[in-house]
């Protein structure tokens, strides 16, 4: 294990850096905290970091990418002393004060209450001291105050949920009794096992239930970050629950990835804590967060989402950074918020679970305990109503695609696109190709009114309203990308093969039994089955494998779907969103074979495709997922909307029929946004 020292060299460093190899039993690598080599520094391999002298305000930039660095990136034991105490102690809330203690070069006594920092030292020692500026008394939410100085001000901390240590004293001065004892004790907890930290889920169940829009509305509606994961469908098998909450409070949290810049963005409860990381995956960043994360209180909950993070991949979201012809889309590739109010519906017995989630701070157990009641009384005591807007029971041929909107491509280019993907098939490129074209609309009203349109125009087992602040996903999929199980068994239902729906019930069955019996279709559904059982075998035990229902056709309120599900047993050292990047991106959206044809629609399609074609759903701290396919969408941002649209081309594809089809998958979309 190494350990990495960042200390000025111009005071005390030799002999701290002397005690640490002592301690650690190897000679630490020593870095100044101003230097282009910490900048560049990787932490691969490295157990603990020394933070000893610094220059205080001048490198506390270098010194707080250090720290977001240990933590972020490898979840790396720091122990600070002296200034680089004081540094980490204000940047988690403590206010330094004025020296009330002789100060510079002044020994003082210590008192602590057994940390694991300080065991076997007595209670009572002696330190030698050199900074100015105290640590002051009072704790603040993120410290936890384990040592103090005779007049009651704080002489060492720890973290509550990272492995930080910090010490105001130098363990190297010669007045500080104790100080070898200390850098092995400090050298013992890095090489403990880190779980990370632990949160607590705090629940009421409630036998009753409420109208999920007006719940929705009265909750979460003017919350930045909130969630919708909707069983608009309610379907046995597929879509029992529902989840409605938000990202808010102290633990607020919210993870980005910018594929074409290779960055994760993570911003928690304040402005103060934007964080950013280079060269780091979305898919990374999630993993560790999900497996450096203990969740308690969700014991004999039915549901698998008992907490994690919420929302979408982009379509993007797993390319590498600047790869030749890829531009990246305005937003984020992707967004994950940190559910830390919610809501669970079970559609089948009408009861409502209310959930927050909380850390140890007593002042945060509190607020949650206080909003779970307040919940609790609002669904027992209001009389509640839907609150879906009325209106669009009938057609109306205006809002359809024709009439409405520009496409990114006209019909007459997507038709030259089809003719195109079909001579590289011809020529052996690719066996299928699933090309897509936007259609951009004028967005009317607010964004929730119109998903509320939405999920009555066109519901869907696997429907989701999302709101990141000024961007609103309107979701009504039917599709499953991706759903992992509490007894670790995977399921994908990819879909190839869509048919409208008639008002005559006899030509309706007729339109279905046309759909399952297609070559065409069919061939479009074996080509992308063939590659899930592929994929779903390299995350699965072998021979686990299976296809218990190919080309069943499921009908909704608009169209008829083909539909086909794969199913296989995780394997004991594949986590959920591990799965799910090696699956990443759907099948389905993109054709056979996958990396070949992902190319040949980076050079038709004109514009990153974003969030349509990605994913949305659940990442659960308890290794659970649920995710579907991000098909029958609208983004909204300010006043417009984008829509998707799609099919998968063969060598039987008729063009004229292919653009129809777009224009079929996009309909209620547009009717909803538009209305």
């Amino acid at each position: 294990m190494k350990t990495l020292l960042i200390d000025n060299g111009d005071s005390y460093g030799s002999v701290l850096s002397s005690m640490l190899a002592d301690a650690f039993g190897s000679t630490p690598i020593w870095l100044h905290p101003g230097s282009a080599e910490l900048r560049q520094f990787s932490f691969s391999g490295v157990g603990a970091v020394v933070i000893g002298a610094v220059s205080g305000e001048k490198q506390l930039p270098a010194i707080t990418e250090l720290l977001e660095k240990s933590l972020e990136l490898r979840n790396v034991p720091v122990l600070a002393v002296g200034m680089g105490a004081q540094i980490v102690g204000e940047m988690c809330g403590l206010a330094g004060t004025p020296e009330s203690l002789a100060g510079q070069g002044t020994p003082a006594t210590v008192k602590h209450l057994g940390d694991d920092l300080f065991s076997g030292i007595p209670e009572l020692f002696q330190v030698g001291l050199y900074q100015s500026v105290g640590l002051g008394r009072t704790e603040p939410a993120d410290l936890q105050a384990i040592a103090w100085a005779s007049d009651g001000s704080i002489m060492s901390f720890r973290h509550r949920t990272k492995p930080w240590w910090g010490v105001r004293f130098h363990p190297e001065s010669i007045a500080s009794e104790y100080g070898d004892a200390l850098l092995v004790n400090f050298a013992a907890l890095c090489g403990k096992e880190r779980p990370g930290k632990t949160l607590t889920m705090r629940v009421k169940q409630v036998p009753l239930t409420a109208p999920l829009d007006a719940l929705f509305q009265r909750l979460f509606d003017t919350e930045p970050l909130a969630f919708w994961l909707d069983s608009s469908d309610v379907r046995p098998g597929l879509s029992r629950f529902s989840f409605l909450g938000a990202s808010t409070g102290n633990l607020r949290e919210l993870i980005q990835g910018f594929a074409r810049t290779g960055i994760v963005q993570i911003s928690r409860d304040d402005a103060a804590s934007l964080k950013l990381y280079e060269r780091e995956n979305i898919f990374d960043a999630l993993n560790r967060h999900l497996l450096g994360t203990k969740l308690l209180g969700i014991q004999n909950l039915p549901f698998d989402f008992t907490g994690g993070y919420v929302g979408y991949f982009g379509y993007e979201s797993d390319r590498q950074p600047n790869p030749e012809g890829f531009d990246g889309s305005a937003e984020p590739d992707s967004q994950w918020m940190l559910a830390t109010r919610m809501i669970a519906v079970d559609h089948e017995t009408e009861t409502t679970w209310i959930m927050a989630l909380t850390d140890e701070n007593p002042g945060d157990q509190q607020c949650a305990d206080s909003w779970l009641t307040y919940v609790q009384n609002l669904l027992q005591d209001q009389q509640w109503a839907p609150a879906t807007p009325q209106g669009l029971d009938q057609e109306n041929s205006s809002l359809q695609p024709e009439n409405l909107g520009v496409w990114n491509r006209p019909k007459e280019q997507y038709l030259t696109d089809i003719a195109k993907c079909q001579r590289l098939i011809s020529q052996g490129d690719s066996l299928e190709v699933c090309l897509t074209n936007t259609l951009t609309v004028p967005a009317h009203g607010e964004p929730l009114a119109a998903y509320l349109r939405l999920r009555r125009i066109n519901p869907a087992p696997y429907s989701a309203y999302y709101r990141f602040d000024d961007l609103h996903v309107l979701c009504s999929s039917p599709e499953r990308f991706l759903k992992i199980d509490r007894q670790g068994i995977a399921e994908s239902k990819p879909i190839k093969g869509t048919a409208a729906r008639s008002d005559n019930p006899r030509t309706d069955l007729e339109v279905r039994k046309t759909l399952a019996s297609n070559p065409k279709t069919q061939a479009e559904n074996l080509v992308v089955v063939d590659l899930l059982r592929s994929e779903m075998s390299k995350v699965s035990v072998h021979g686990s494998v299976s296809v218990p229902n190919l080309m069943h056709v499921e009908s909704y309120a608009t169209v008829h779907q083909l539909v086909s599900t794969v199913r296989g047993e995780l394997r004991p050292d594949i986590s959920a969103v591990g799965a799910a990047r090696v699956l990443f991106p759907p099948g389905s959206m993109t054709g056979v074979p996958k990396r070949q044809t992902i190319d040949i629609i980076e050079r038709l399609e004109p514009e990153p495709r974003g969030i349509y074609s990605g994913a949305t759903g659940f990442l659960a701290f308890n290794g659970t997922a649920d995710l579907n396919v991000v098909i029958r969408t609208a983004v909204i941002q300010g006043d417009h909307a984008r829509i998707g649209a799609g099919g998968a081309i063969v060598t039987e594809s008729v063009p004229e029929e292919e653009y129809a089809e777009i224009l079929l998958k996009a309909r209620a979309v547009v009717r909803a946004v538009s209305g």
